[in-house]
């Protein structure tokens, strides 16, 4: 219960701070890390920014590659003294050097100590746990905001959401399940693997099924199981699959809702799920078996030491990823449908171009330590947030701006 207080207490704190860069790209010789650079440098030239890593040819390359050369700072996530630094230098730090529970904790306790803003692209909630467990009280107190999951893991679903709840609301509908329908096309990056095998190789998959990983109150209301099974949505006419991201998601937008009830706000208890769109007929519903085997049998050979070697020697390397051709040719679609007793009666729409792993990932975290950059303070953007809580409006602007299409119906 104190956790509780703390956490509404330091509300009214401000957070905002100023540094030497506005934002610092931690891990820009990644995959990811360096179209971040090369995105941030276009499309905000009066923003000052500084790019981070341990290898110093490999960030003149990056450098190199932007419309303007970032300043390079050599930081070693081993080397605590150099990540310190790094921090203090920076205004936001804007994290893409994963796996994050094996590289992340000392940039988020420099974050964290000096009242710094951060960001990332991770998909591991139980590190996120465990980060929060740690840190979320001296963060309330030093005015540092941390929003993890700024990626695709998981704007799209912390945002649709936001914004399905909102519309519900302000026509008098009480929804009580909220089912987002992906489709997809993009190339995995050697980073994304990393990670992915690092939770498995941990041993966490106990900790990821849990809906209220991310919420420190024994009395919230559990999530209903997820349909391990094809489903037929009658509003889109498509058969869907359980989506391999479903678990990571319904646990940050189940964190937002528990974060808007603390602020103060009226909130309702509803199911959030996640389904991967198929066909139609009955070709759609052998597509949907077909993809339900694949998940399982992923997810089957991940959890063995063998399996992982082999996904480790195959599979694209850190710092690999798809060729600027196929990420072209890759899109995200998502229709999320909102349902209050059976009936469908909100629907919200989202549409981009670009890889969901790598382009589409980078404009959303890219978009937030902007945001952070400017318009970190004020009661919401305190702590580990969320992106739905700390930005929700602006960056839906933002998106919006990047070519992100979004179209809310009543149904």
């Amino acid at each position: 219960m104190g956790y509780l207080v703390e956490e509404h207490e330091a509300l009214s704190k401000d957070c905002g701070m100023q540094a030497e860069f506005d934002v610092t790209i931690f891990g820009a010789t990644g995959f990811t890390g360096r179209l971040a650079a090369i995105y941030l440098c276009r499309h905000y030239p009066q923003l000052k920014i500084a790019i981070a890593g341990r290898n110093h040819d490999k960030l003149t390359q990056v450098a190199q590659a932007c419309s303007r050369p970032p300043e390079i700072i050599l930081a070693d996530a081993s080397q605590p003294q150099q990540i310190e630094k790094m921090i203090l230098r920076s205004q936001v730090l804007a994290n893409f050097a994963g796996p994050f529970s094996l590289y992340g904790e000392a940039v988020v306790a420099a974050c964290v100590q000096h009242g710094r803003h951060y960001c990332d692209i991770t998909g591991e909630t139980p590190w996120v746990k465990q980060m929060m467990g740690k840190y979320h009280a001296q963060a309330l107190q030093s005015g540092a905001c941390l929003i993890p999951f700024a990626g695709f893991d998981s704007v799209p679903a912390d945002i649709l959401s936001d914004i399905a709840l909102h519309e519900a609301e302000r026509n008098g509908i009480l929804l009580d399940e909220i089912v987002h329908h992906y489709q997809i096309r993009g190339g995995l990056n050697g980073g994304t693997l990393a990670s992915a095998l690092t939770i498995a190789e941990q041993g966490q998959a106990h900790e990821i099924t849990d809906g209220n990983l991310l919420i420190n109150d024994p009395q919230w209301p559990e999530n209903n199981p997820p349909v391990n099974g094809p489903l037929y949505e009658p509003v889109i006419d498509r058969w869907t699959a359980p989506f391999f991201m479903n678990l990571i998601n319904r646990t940050v937008v189940r964190r937002s809702t528990y974060l808007r009830k603390l602020r103060g706000d009226a909130v309702q208890a509803f199911h959030y799920e996640e389904r991967m769109v198929v066909g139609p007929g009955i070709a759609g519903r052998l597509q949907a078996e077909l993809a339900l085997l694949t998940l399982w049998m992923f997810s089957s050979v991940t959890r063995q030491p063998w399996g992982r070697a082999v996904f480790r020697k195959l599979g694209p390397q850190p710092g690999e990823g798809p060729t600027e051709l196929q990420r072209a040719g890759s899109y995200y679609r998502g229709r999320l449908i909102g349902r209050s007793q059976g009936v469908p009666k909100v629907m919200v729409t989202a549409d981009c171009q670009g890889d969901p792993g790598n382009e589409v990932t980078v404009t959303f975290a890219a978009e937030i330590a902007k945001l952070l950059s400017e318009q970190a303070q004020g009661p919401h953007c305190k702590g580990f947030s969320t992106p739905s809580v700390a930005f929700a409006a602006p960056l839906i602007e933002r998106l919006k701006a990047a070519g992100v299409g979004f179209k809310v119906e009543l149904l």
